[in-house]
């Protein structure tokens, strides 16, 4: 079966923790995230600033903020 959803998302996160998807030109919050992942999304998250993939930080952050 066909993945839904099978190339990733590119986020990049700004200063003050902002995220952006480059994908569909907007602006995202956490639970925006969270959502994306429970819809199959593969996401990939990178410093805007460095470059540095930070995925599974920001992905440990929403977890945690939603419970």
């Amino acid at each position: 079966m066909a993945e839904k959803h099978p190339s990733s998302v590119l986020i990049k996160r700004y200063g003050g923790s902002r995220l952006y998807n480059t994908t569909a030109a907007s602006y995202l919050t956490l639970n925006d995230l969270a959502h994306m992942v429970r819809e199959g999304r593969r996401l990939r998250v990178l410093d805007a600033s460095t470059g540095e993939d930070i995925t599974a930080e920001i992905l440990t952050q929403s977890a945690l903020k939603l419970h």
